[in-house]
């Protein structure tokens, strides 16, 4: 499926330096890594995912950058789940790597995931769509001093871890200069020039009120933000009026995230699909731009997005845009009661075993990887064909995830199976 969007399967290394993922992973994931070391006493780790061995083999390889790579992959990753212990699973996923429209790669990456899903049987997924660039550039206007940007995001509901002197204001003047003595005495900071203590306490007074004020401020307007969420149709246009509430003129990251959606659109993704969650933060510390989750159930079976710095924190110089996504093929399995069976593309029925066997073997003609099945069979292919006889012979075939297949005669099946191969 992924090779008709252009993606060349890859087979990167089980194994990595754990400094390197260490370093290059989020939390969540960095207490899951299965760590152990190698004969010279290197320490490495058990890929946990494989968007990391994917571009680190790539770069390997001599790539520059200056080329689009589009890289498929399916193979075991590796974690230490708590409850769980150590865990083996077995991920599908793609990376779209180098200089192609950001909006367009990312569209694209989302595209696939859909079309993915349809035909694994799961059509009734959400895409949850977030943008962890939108919600920095707005934080960075919204809060533009580094240190109390610090401050707001130590918690990601947007509360404010206060300093010792912010609220200072709310102290009567004779406790703020006893409080401004005994902090200036401890740290052995001299009075100021001919000012006196009051004259210091009056003015730190006015700045922790502005400062107060000013976090406030912010700290509603970003949690105004964080609550955003919804169809993205409607999610957008809400984030484009809180920009103008805050007095921001429209960025980049906003008219990308703009051209994304219709462009999803274009590549035939059902928008009613999608929602948009301002406040969707991944679990990969080095994902910069458009994110997104594969939830199904109230569960999180896949995931990805826009990385751009990580080939730039890999070595290559100057970087390289870079997006992708991966879900693991047991969460597809636990979802659609058995999943598809990897080694087969087609299950045959038939009124007669005889007209079953016959469309079996014009199948395979046509290189198809068929089983004849009775009515009561328990294994998932791709495609379900039933052959019968009424007044002629008739072949219905069914791509799973649709409702609704195509009626062939016998004798086209071969060059149906040319035309749509699967193996």
């Amino acid at each position: 499926m992924f090779a008709r969007y252009g993606y060349r399967p890859v087979n990167p290394p089980m194994a990595d330096e754990a400094s390197m993922v260490l370093q290059l992973t989020g939390e969540e994931i960095r207490r899951q890594l299965v760590i152990g070391s190698d004969p010279t006493g290197r320490e490495i780790c058990l890929r946990p995912d494989l968007t990391l061995p994917t571009c680190r083999q790539l770069l390997a390889s001599g790539w520059n950058g200056r080329t689009v790579e589009r890289l498929s992959y399916r193979g075991p990753i590796f974690r230490a789940e708590p409850e769980e212990g150590f865990k083996e699973s077995l991920q599908i996923g793609i990376e779209c790597l180098g200089p192609l429209d950001p909006p367009l790669a990312d569209a694209e990456v989302v595209a696939a995931a859909a079309r993915f899903l349809e035909e694994a049987g799961l059509g009734d997924a959400t895409l949850v769509l977030g943008d962890v660039a939108l919600h920095q550039a707005f934080l960075n206007h919204v809060v533009p001093s580094p240190a109390r940007r610090l401050r707001l995001e130590r918690d990601r509901a947007g509360s404010v871890s206060v300093p010792a002197l912010r609220g200072l204001h709310l102290l009567s003047q004779a406790d703020a200069e006893v409080l401004v003595t005994n902090l200036m005495t401890a740290v052995g900071i001299d009075r100021v020039g001919a000012r006196s203590l009051g004259e210091i306490v009056s003015r730190l007074i006015d700045s922790s009120a502005a400062a107060d004020e000013s976090d406030e401020r912010a700290s509603d307007l970003l949690a105004r933000y964080r609550k955003i969420a919804g169809p993205p149709q409607a999610a957008l246009p809400a984030i484009v009026k809180l920009w103008h509430d805050a007095g921001l003129a429209p960025l980049p990251v906003l008219r990308d995230a703009e051209t994304r959606l219709s462009l999803l659109e274009a590549l035939g993704v059902d928008l009613t699909r999608l929602c948009f969650e301002a406040a969707l933060k991944p679990d990969f510390d080095y994902y910069t731009g458009h994110v997104f989750e594969i939830r199904t159930k109230g569960r999180v079976i896949g995931a990805g997005g826009r990385y751009d710095g990580l080939l730039r924190a890999l070595g290559l110089s100057g970087g390289a845009p870079a997006c992708g996504f991966a879900l693991t093929l047991e969460a597809i399995d636990e979802e659609t009661d058995g999943g598809l069976d990897s080694t087969l593309d087609a299950i045959v029925t038939g009124s007669t075993p005889a007209l079953a066997i016959e469309s079996a073997e014009a199948l395979r003609a046509g290189g198809w990887r068929v089983a004849v099945e009775g009515p009561g069979g328990t294994r998932n292919a791709r495609y379900t064909v039933s052959a019968e006889k009424g007044r002629g012979k008739t072949v219905t075939i069914v791509e799973r995830g649709k409702r609704r297949g195509e009626t062939l005669a016998p004798g086209a099946l071969t060059d149906f199976a040319r035309d749509n191969p699967c193996a």
